[in-house]
């Protein structure tokens, strides 16, 4: 997407790996994310599609119908609350495409009971 981001001062703590990460402001741009990579990603995808509704261009999550049977469907739930938002989302069977670059607007939104 285009992030700006540094890794610095990674380190060992506790047997865990840790990190600081420098965030920088820049314009991010829609992606494309399918395959392999996807159960990877299952916990970030909503947070990816937020970022994708401010993004330039057009971003395309396919084969995460996995989403679909989570402790909510969240592919459903996630795009119905960003479109409160004034998102511009069309549903897949497995997936959404966001079509971002709009500024998004405040408005109240259901979590569903997910902590994602």
């Amino acid at each position: 997407m285009g992030a700006k981001l540094k890794i610095e001062n990674e380190r060992m703590e506790a047997g865990e790996p840790l990190a600081d990460i420098v965030v920088e402001s820049s314009q991010l741009r829609g992606i494309e994310i399918s395959g392999s990579i996807i159960p990877r990603l299952i916990d970030e995808i909503p947070i990816i599609a937020v970022a994708a509704c401010v993004a330039r261009g057009r971003t395309v999550i396919r084969d995460a119908a996995e989403l679909r049977v989570k402790e909510s469907d969240r592919i459903a739930t996630v795009s119905r609350e960003l479109l409160r938002l004034g998102a511009r989302i069309e549903l897949l069977p497995d997936g959404m495409v966001i079509h971002g670059g709009k500024p998004l607007v405040g408005a109240e939104v259901n979590t569903h009971f997910d902590h994602r």
